[in-house]
């Protein structure tokens, strides 16, 4: 599982670190710690702007080719979170929170 889910991580960081707004991505949680029977995927991003979120999220949804389970959390370049990307394409009702400003 662990190797599944660090495919699905090498994937999308090939595709998000062409943007231009993306700083660092990194592999956080239980799959960067080694648990050989991780239950979720945890990916942080550092950005500096808002400008490219939607390919980012975009490229975020295409993890769940691999495995539904994941996360991608977004900080600036102060390390403060600013959010996380929404697995639905379109905001629900503002049904849960996320890192467009003004949204969730």
């Amino acid at each position: 599982m662990n190797q599944k889910l660090r495919k699905a991580a090498g994937e999308f960081a090939e595709k998000a670190k062409r943007l231009s707004t993306v700083q660092e991505i990194a592999i956080v949680g239980s799959v960067a710690g080694g648990d050989p029977y991780p239950s979720d995927l945890d990916v942080a991003v550092m950005i500096d702007n808002f400008n490219e979120l939607q390919t980012l999220a975009k490229y975020a949804r295409q993890i769940s080719s691999h495995y539904h389970n994941w996360d991608v959390f977004l900080f600036n370049g102060e390390m403060a979170h600013l959010g996380r990307i929404c697995h639905r394409r379109s905001c629900p009702a503002r049904s849960v929170e996320c890192a467009v400003p003004g949204c969730g």
